[in-house]
């Protein structure tokens, strides 16, 4: 076997050495081993030519390189390579196709798949089918020799505490509830507790003199009741709350998280507050005075409403991006300094500085620094050359439209009915014209001749300024064909602009209106008028014969010049044409005694 290869991969394989037929060890360097001559052979399957079309190239000493496409390679199992060329003796290889998964979980640079195993059978036994796709089910019958109790809950594996560090543990109290006996905390002797079983089992606390000095760590869960017997200064709050007062108001939490209401009568914060992130939701109220000190918030999120009766900010109030929507009140003077301030809802007192949008009713602004509102909102005054730029920019952008701007009589409405009157269609070129075409965008008509006899003007780009008048129209390809040439090709980079003049029609020109000065020199010259003159008169038809001029002259020519042949016994008249080939007029001679009559011919 000569190697292994990636299912539906392509490859280029050195094939060889071609062998000359005659001495059996030249090397044939010159073949021509085309498509054809290459025979696969898949998995044992009939043998085919590659899919892969081209030929082989000669490497060096006789081995040639074969080009193989995933195609070629779509079969897992033996690919055989069979190649005869004249000349040269007959040269084969073998190769493995392998899967995808296995060819990249041995051969890949960094292992970036992993061989399929599926287990079926354990220790002679088939095993169970997986409950969940990947997962190997394990049934634990046995440990340390010793038979496992049945699971109580599915799934679950029964575990029964004996002992704990050498000692038999005591008995539970309340079922599935391991007992607990707490001898030390922090190093000192854990003073007898008091309580129901539930309080005894899992009641942690410190027993210090001053709670001052105490840090509460982790989560502990226990009766309110057992800690107010602990705690000194701690009394019962509303709702089975816990109100900690006088020396034990003071308390460190590396972690604290209020769900629901957390209400203060008096909050003092003396000192730093750092939060790295505080969160107050619900229906949380703060009243009174916050801010004693220094309030540092990394990420201050309110959600519902932010009620404080009295708000006092001692220093600076920093705030990336403050949102203050709802029913929020802001009383008194607010300063912002350069930070960006969104207020949804009503703003009492003053506000200085620069105002970017207001929506909704005004009452006044003062300031003055680019527009002043009257006090009944209604009248505008310009301040600022900036701010009346800024109306103007926004007028000449805004977009005209039948739904936008409709209203009878107005300016907007006369604006684009004129336009759509004029302008038939306005685009970027979509590619390069030439001399006498322009190439019209891809969303122009496709109906042949559609802008015929309208002129199109280049108003931008490339050729800007140049308008000729369309003499034909393509729609499959939307080139249009214009008289005169161009001055200067438009390019892809030009605009154009479909003029609707329409095509003049003219019925008569008056009297004297068509003279030598108002023609220019060689504008008509003889020739023309001659040509033209006489292609008139030969096709001018009779009113008599309605025959055209050309037609009758060319048939008293024939009359008087051809051969004619009468024949006696029938009276037969037949005229010869200028060959004498063939009959271009019938007719008949009858002898009536006394004169002889022929009919009318009748032209062939």
């Amino acid at each position: 076997m000569d190697g292994f290869l990636k299912i539906s991969t392509a490859y280029d394989l050195r094939v060889g050495p071609f062998l000359d037929d005659t001495d059996g060890k030249s090397a044939e360097t010159g073949l021509t081993v085309t498509q054809a001559e290459v025979r696969l052979s898949k998995n044992g399957g009939d043998m085919a030519q590659k899919n892969e079309a081209t030929s082989l190239v000669h490497d060096e000493l006789g081995y040639y390189i074969l080009k193989l496409d995933a195609t070629d390679t779509n079969t897992v199992g033996m690919l055989k390579v069979m190649i005869y060329e004249s000349g040269a003796l007959p040269v084969w290889h073998n190769y493995q196709v392998m899967p995808a998964i296995i060819y990249d979980s041995l051969f890949a640079a960094a292992a970036t798949d992993y061989l399929p195993v599926d287990i079926v059978q354990y220790n002679g036994t088939a095993a169970h089918a997986a409950v969940t796709a990947g997962i190997i089910p394990v049934d634990i019958h046995q440990y340390n020799g010793t038979d496992t109790h049945a699971a109580v809950t599915a799934g679950i594996i029964p575990t029964d505490v004996h002992q704990w560090l050498g000692t038999d543990a005591h008995t539970a109290a309340t079922a599935g509830v391991p007992y607990v006996d707490v001898h030390n905390w922090l190093g000192a002797a854990a003073p007898a507790m008091t309580g129901d079983a539930y309080a005894e089992a899992v009641l942690v606390h410190a027993h210090v003199a001053d709670c001052a000095t105490a840090t509460l760590q982790g989560t502990i869960h226990t009766d309110v009741d057992e800690i107010l017997t602990r705690v000194p200064d701690a009394t019962a709050g509303a709702n089975g709350g816990l109100t900690i007062c006088g020396a034990n108001a003071a308390t460190t939490f590396a972690t604290l998280t209020v769900t629901g209401q957390l209400l203060a009568g008096t909050m003092s914060v003396t000192g730093q507050l750092d939060a790295g992130n505080l969160l107050v939701d619900g229906t949380t109220v703060l009243t009174g005075t916050v801010g004693t000190g220094a309030l540092t918030m990394a990420s201050t999120t309110v959600t519902g409403a932010l009620l404080a009766a009295t708000m006092s900010v001692t220093g600076q109030l920093d705030a990336g991006n403050f949102l203050v929507d709802g029913t929020t009140v802001l009383t008194g003077a607010v300063t912002m300094g350069a930070t960006a301030v969104n207020i949804t809802g009503n703003i009492t007192g003053n506000l200085s500085g620069t105002v970017g949008s207001v929506t909704g009713a005004v009452g006044s602004v003062t300031t003055k620094t680019g527009y002043e509102l009257a006090a009944t909102g209604a009248d505008l005054i310009l301040k600022s050359s900036t701010f009346a730029l800024a109306i103007a920019d926004a007028v000449w952008d805004e977009v005209i439209t039948s739904a936008n701007h409709a209203v009878a009589d107005s300016s907007a409405l006369y604006v684009r009915n004129l336009y759509q009157s004029v302008v038939t269609r306005i685009a970027q070129c979509g590619d390069a014209g030439g001399a006498t075409t322009i190439d019209l965008d891809a969303a122009a008509s496709a109906v042949n001749d559609y802008y015929k006899g309208q002129v199109i003007a280049i108003c931008g780009g490339t050729g800007a300024g140049q308008a000729r008048v369309c003499t034909s129209y393509v729609g499959a390809t939307n080139v249009a064909t214009i008289s005169p040439a161009w001055a200067t090709n438009p390019d892809g980079d030009s605009w154009f602009a479909v003029l609707n003049v329409g095509s003049v029609v003219v019925a008569a020109l008056a009297d004297g209106s068509i003279t030598a000065a108002s023609i220019a020199t060689d504008a008509i010259d003889a020739d023309a008028l001659a040509a033209d003159a006489v292609a008139e008169i030969w096709a001018h038809v009779g009113t008599v014969t309605s025959l055209a001029v050309e037609l009758l002259l060319e048939r008293c020519y024939e009359m008087l010049n051809n051969k004619m042949i009468i024949t006696e016994a029938t009276g037969n008249v037949a005229l010869r044409n200028l060959a004498d080939g063939a009959d271009v007029a019938t007719g008949n001679v009858a002898d009536l005694g006394a004169t002889t009559v022929r009919s009318v011919l009748t032209w062939v």
